[in-house]
């Protein structure tokens, strides 16, 4: 999380008496980040657009909804995404939670498998 971001959106949020330094305490920053993620999934109801506002800002986002060149039934085009910075952003993440879900999945499996030979 910037500075930015959390002095003008997250600290409002929270009520924190934090300072702007605290960001640099890892614990601290994720938790921000994933207070300032949910904000936008429950706003937008949508990972993908919760992703895009995480990023962009909600105000981008709201636009690029809005217009039939970026979006289609409230879902973003994502080879039209007007950002190349929020674009390649979302497909970072999307890859790397699509990697996490099937590496948790394996280890399920495994997991129940060796239970079962016991």
């Amino acid at each position: 999380i910037s500075p930015a971001t959390y002095t003008g959106d997250i600290k409002p949020r929270l009520g924190s008496n934090e300072s702007e330094g605290r960001l640099y305490d890892p614990d601290f920053n994720v938790m921000c980040g994933v207070f300032y993620f949910r904000v936008w999934l429950d706003y937008f109801n949508s990972p993908e657009l919760a992703l895009a506002a995480y990023n962009a800002g909600a105000g981008n986002v709201r636009k690029w909804i809005s217009n039939s060149e970026y979006a289609e039934g409230g879902v973003l085009k994502q080879d039209k995404i007007p950002s190349a910075a929020t674009a390649e952003y979302m497909k970072t993440v999307m890859r790397h939670s699509s990697l996490a879900s099937h590496a948790i999945t394996r280890a399920s499996i495994a997991e129940k498998s060796d239970t079962m030979k016991r």
